[in-house]
């Protein structure tokens, strides 16, 4: 590339160098080692232009797919000219879940603010790499030069400032964010995320059926486990859910769970099943430890009893609806 004499200091508008971005996933393609170099990954160029997951209800082109060389892990990099945006973003996502990919590359003139936050969310434990890199180009004597910035990534600083919570929500935090690391790699939570707040929830493989673990009540409160039965399905779902389990099922559980209670909620959509230890977020630190290890021990335990049930429970309900009316 060639230009009149320039001082090398001053930008060039991008699209000045690279008409379409075509022309620059053409040109980034052919220069992966610039973007290795920056990232720190050892990049491997498998195709430019790649189809993912052609299938009759969706299809969609990566602008670059790529496998990094210590691991063989597929890498989805989408190049934007302009600012970072939601389309680009959002596609980035979804080319990499249908990838399999856990290593993805966003490439634009300028990240967002609020995409780095969104990277440097992604970057803290959720099983995927996610890295911004700005592209630019800057005159350089009679030459144009190329450059790529690492501005988000897993090994890059985060620039913000630790948010404060107000010190009832960060005692929540405190409390619950070592328990759910604990689950998280049970398999029991999705993603290692606590939340500032009193009550955590984790997955039953249901719509809106759910585990729980929080605080509850006022002068007597407790650290309830349980299962939370909320779906939105036709009047009186919840409610069959809850019998079947309890009805048929209710001894069985008993003899392997201590103390549980029950709570049909009558008069509200949804229904509970659960056990609980006595527990204030305001306790103490050692009592709050112990109430920590209780949770530890039994969540597991409650998942393990509970999830047969609850499984044969909304099978045999299918069951009985797909039974012709005699």
């Amino acid at each position: 590339m060639t230009t009149p004499e320039h001082n090398e200091s001053e930008p060039v508008p991008v699209r000045e160098v690279w008409p379409s971005e075509a022309d620059f996933t053409t040109w980034l393609a052919e220069n992966m080692d610039l973007l290795s170099r920056e990232i720190g990954l050892k990049l491997n160029l498998i195709q430019e232009e790649a189809w993912l997951a052609p299938s009759s209800d969706w299809q969609g082109r990566v602008d670059i797919l790529a496998r990094e060389d210590g691991s063989g892990d597929y890498v989805v990099i989408e190049n934007q000219m302009e600012e970072s945006d939601n389309d680009h973003f959002a596609g980035l996502l979804n080319y990499a879940s249908h990838s399999g990919s856990r290593i993805l590359i966003l490439v634009a003139s300028r990240i967002g603010d609020c995409y780095r936050r969104t990277m440097d969310w992604l970057n803290e434990g959720n099983g995927v790499r996610i890295y911004g890199v700005e592209m630019s180009a800057w005159h350089n004597g009679n030459s144009i030069e190329p450059r790529l910035e690492l501005v988000a990534g897993p090994n890059k600083p985060s620039e913000w400032p630790e948010f404060e919570y107000p010190p009832d929500k960060q005692r929540y935090l405190d409390f619950f964010r070592p328990l759910v690391t604990e689950l998280c790699l049970q398999g029991i939570a999705e993603r290692n995320i606590a939340r500032p707040v009193n009550d955590q929830a984790f997955p039953s493989g249901f719509t809106d059926i759910d585990y729980h673990v929080g605080f509850w009540g006022g002068s007597n409160s407790v650290l309830s486990i349980y299962l939370w039965i909320a779906t939105w399905e036709p009047p009186g779902h919840n409610k069959a859910v809850f019998d079947a389990i309890h009805n048929r099922r209710k001894s069985d559980i008993e003899s392997q769970l201590a103390e549980v209670w029950w709570d049909r909620m009558d008069n509200q959509r949804m229904s509970i099943i659960g056990i609980s230890t006595p527990g204030s977020i305001g306790d103490s630190e050692e009592k709050l430890g112990k109430i920590r290890a209780w949770a530890s021990e039994n969540i597991p335990k409650f998942k393990v009893v509970m999830q047969p049930y609850l499984e044969q429970a909304i099978s045999e309900l299918q069951s009985d609806a797909q039974e012709p009316t005699p």
